[in-house]
């Protein structure tokens, strides 16, 4: 009866690998929180850059469609396509300054998409597609959710307009 009783409780041994798997259990799952925290960011400065290039691009959309003549349609500058978007962008720190946005200019913005100390970089690039007899033209904007990443290894976000005047 007595070596009965003796074996209903844990020995010591069983009780420390019980500890050990869980210990090694919990140092695996904490190890996930970093990496979590770290994609979560990724994810957000994703959809931010997303939301800013589907914005402008959008716009400039908006302003071909209201383009009636083709020597506006045609010009190398392209001002008539990008009328409006630093008003678009009103309240939205953007340097360089200027009244158009240029091609392949760096342009950075604090305070982006109404985010307070949300910084936005991006370059943008509009021109005729060949064999269209310029009727084609295209947008393309990259876009960097910080100051320091380099821009030239981020998304290109595209879109194509058709001139539909005379």
């Amino acid at each position: 009866m007595r070596n009965a009783e003796r074996r209903c409780g844990f020995s010591l041994i069983e009780v420390t690998i019980a500890l050990l798997v869980i210990g090694f259990g919990l140092i695996a799952l904490l190890g996930l929180f970093p990496v979590g925290l770290r994609e979560s960011g990724l994810a957000t400065a994703d959809t931010t850059q997303s939301i800013f290039a589907t914005r402008v691009l959008n716009a400039i959309q908006a302003n071909a469609g209201e383009i009636t003549s083709l020597t506006d349609w045609t010009a190398t500058n392209a001002t008539k396509f990008t009328d409006g978007i630093l008003i678009l962008l009103d309240g939205e720190t953007i340097t360089p300054g200027g009244d158009i946005l240029a091609n392949d200019t760096v342009y950075t913005i604090a305070n982006a998409c109404g985010i307070d100390g949300q910084v936005v970089r991006f370059t943008l690039n509009i021109g005729s597609i060949a064999g269209t007899g310029n009727r084609l033209r295209y947008a393309a904007i990259r876009v960097a959710d910080d100051r320091h990443s380099r821009i030239d290894n981020n998304t290109i976000y595209y879109t194509e307009f058709r001139y539909e005047g005379e």
